[in-house]
């Protein structure tokens, strides 16, 4: 027990080495000041950290930059990250021996002397509609040589492919506010500014909402908090080594977006899971384990949550979706039973951003609100707003809302580099992990006032209240008129609009 504790101390601050690194680096390449390693908080960074967080110990990830495959998405180049060791394979074949020799062969074709020797490690399934329509399976296949670059496991993976069968890497899922996509604006800042006041006491009185994140911080570095389903499991340690610094950059990431459901529909439910595997950084095949296992054993068939929150996701390689997450989204969309609410991205591209563009999922992309008449970030007189800069747009992006400087509970007594501010229990926050929880929190408003699953309040409420977007692609922005009213009156304005 001492060695590991020991192992996990060593782990950490090592972690937080390689954080400092990545965000003076990151200052550096964009012009801004470095001085005392202090990144300038709330200044727009456009580059991603993949390659820096790839080597994090314990992640064992490998980020592609282009040159094997069409990985790197946005304006800017920005790395996609997955694990080196494992790849994914979606298949009904229960024979692993079949399944361990056919990677195997296949692996030799990718060259440079890699050889592997795969054992499945893991299934992942859920039933669809009903007991009898199995979903098909995920299978994880452990490769007992890692990679040493990304191409290689692309090549396996298109080497699969070739063969039938259906393949990804195991993404590494940046929760839209780290750890792969870090922050929009710079870490969590500092505010003076109070918590705007919770909306009617029984807003959203009896839904359940349950959130897919990156774990609930341990006391006493969380001042708000939803509630914990299993309090070792879905509890995340901030700070092993105890020196005020947090041990990764999306600590804190599931009490923001938990608040801002708690500020626009404070009675929902909220129950907190968390995703992240055992090297510290949420995956395809962590986050699939978990959703597929808490709604099969912590909720139980025909009694799932009112609304499923998932704020994180990947692009994809070669256009190949996380695979895991495609298998729960396609089981509990058949199942009927819950409403899928997915972040879009901090990408500013219009390629797609897995799960919220998985079809039968409502994908939230984020609006500057306060460049809106009424200058609040929570609130809209005509429902809409320029899109954030940041945000991920198109054809698939369903929903608009507010996601950018909004005030949030958030960790308290920790800071996010050396020599950084310290958070006291809030801070200004963006980014569509923030819009999506705010759409959720609106349909559980709905789903309270008419008794209503949330799909017929997204049908028949919410999306024709809304104001539609076309400049952003499509969708339609369905930010609150004010925090004071129903979320269900007209907000539609004459002019066009800006979002």
């Amino acid at each position: 027990a001492e060695r590991y504790d020991g192992d996990l101390l060593t782990m950490a601050a090592r972690r937080r080495t390689a954080l400092a690194t990545a965000v003076v680096a990151l200052a550096s390449a964009a012009g801004l000041p470095t001085a005392g390693a202090r990144p300038p908080v709330n200044t727009t960074v456009g580059l991603d950290v993949a390659e820096t967080f790839a080597r994090l110990p314990g992640a064992h990830l490998l980020a592609d930059t282009g040159a094997s495959g069409d990985c790197v998405t946005g304006p800017v180049p920005q790395p996609v990250a997955f694990r080196s060791d494992r790849v994914l394979l979606r298949t009904a074949d229960a024979d692993d021996r079949r399944i361990q020799a056919l990677v195997a062969s296949e692996a030799t074709l990718v060259g440079d002397g890699w050889t592997v020797a795969p054992t499945v490690s893991v299934r992942v399934g859920l039933t669809g509609a009903d007991t009898t329509t199995p979903v098909v399976p995920v299978v994880a296949v452990d490769l007992g040589t890692p990679a040493v670059r990304a191409a290689q496991v692309l090549g396996l993976v298109r080497a699969l492919r070739r063969d039938g069968v259906e393949a990804s890497p195991d993404y590494a899922l940046s929760p839209t506010g780290g750890p792969l996509g870090m922050w929009p604006f710079g870490p969590p800042a500092p505010t003076d500014a109070p918590l705007p006041a919770p909306r009617r006491l029984r807003t959203g009185a009896g839904v359940t909402i349950a959130l897919y994140d990156t774990g609930v911080p341990q006391a006493p570095y969380g001042v708000f908090a939803p509630a914990n389903v299993a309090a070792g499991p879905d509890v995340d340690k901030p700070d092993l080594d105890k020196d005020g610094v947090v041990d990764a950059p999306f600590v804190g990431h599931t009490l923001a977006v938990a608040s801002v459901v708690a500020t626009l529909a404070p009675s929902a439910e909220v129950l907190a899971f968390r995703i992240v595997d055992d090297g510290g950084v949420p995956t395809d095949l962590s986050a699939s384990i978990e959703v597929a296992s808490s709604v099969d054993g912590y909720f139980g068939r025909g009694s799932g949550p009112d609304i499923v929150l998932l704020p994180f996701g990947s692009p994809a390689c070669d256009g190949l979706p996380p695979l895991g997450l495609q298998m729960v989204t396609e089981a509990l969309v058949a199942r009927g039973e819950s409403l899928l609410v997915a972040s879009a991205g901090n990408r500013s591209t219009d390629r797609p951003f897995y799960p919220a563009a998985f079809d039968g999922v409502l994908a939230v992309g984020s609006l500057d609100l306060t460049a809106d008449r009424d200058g609040s970030a929570w609130t809209s007189p005509t429902r809409a707003g320029p899109r954030s800069a940041f945000s991920n747009y198109g054809g698939w992006v369903d929903a608009w809302a507010g996601g950018e400087q909004l005030v949030v509970s958030h960790v308290d007594g920790l800071s996010f580099f050396a020599g950084g501010p310290v958070l006291h229990g809030r801070a200004e926050v963006s980014g569509t992990s923030f819009a999506a929880p705010a759409v959720a929190a609106l349909l559980a408003e709905g789903m309270a006032l008419t008794g209503r699953p949330a799909e017929w309040v997204w049908r028949r409420l919410l999306r024709p209240t809304g104001t539609p977007c076309p400049a952003s692609g499509g969708g339609v922005a369905v930010a609150l008129t004010s925090m004071r009213s129903l979320s269900f009156v007209s907000g539609r304005s004459a002019r066009p609009s800006p979002c």
